[in-house]
């Protein structure tokens, strides 16, 4: 993986862990007091998003598309990452459960917050480029 590849999984892992974070933050958890919660909490996410992104090329193929067919991808991708960290939250590794409104809360906002994260980072280093 190049530099700017790896800049973008990283600020990606980052907006989903917060957002799984503020999640548990916002169901009375405290990530201080139980870390291993914590982390059992935001790994399905970050997992599920790190093999969906991997399996589909996601960071390799960014810049030799236009910006909506990227967005796209990342909203495809984003979809089948849910889809795995749901189906381990269900499973007896993982604390917590699956249902429904927890499902719509983690598409809708991580769909969000994904996309925005990604949109933003995109302008930032496609405007530099561009000045170079």
């Amino acid at each position: 993986m190049a530099n700017g590849e790896i800049r973008a999984l990283a600020v990606d892992s980052f907006v989903i862990g917060g957002l799984a974070l503020l999640g548990l933050l916002r169901h009375r958890g405290d990530p201080i007091e139980d870390p291993g919660y914590a982390l059992a909490t935001i790994a399905p996410f970050v997992l599920g998003w790190i093999g969906c992104a991997t399996l589909s090329n996601l960071y390799r193929d960014r810049r030799r598309i236009g910006l909506t067919t990227h967005l796209r991808s990342v909203l495809i991708c984003w979809l089948a990452a849910t889809n795995v960290a749901f189906l381990i939250r269900g499973s007896p590794v993982a604390p917590g459960n699956v249902p429904w409104s927890f499902m719509a809360v983690m598409v809708g906002l991580g769909s969000v917050a994904v996309l925005g994260s990604r949109l933003t980072f995109e302008w930032v280093v496609r405007s530099r480029e561009e000045r170079l």
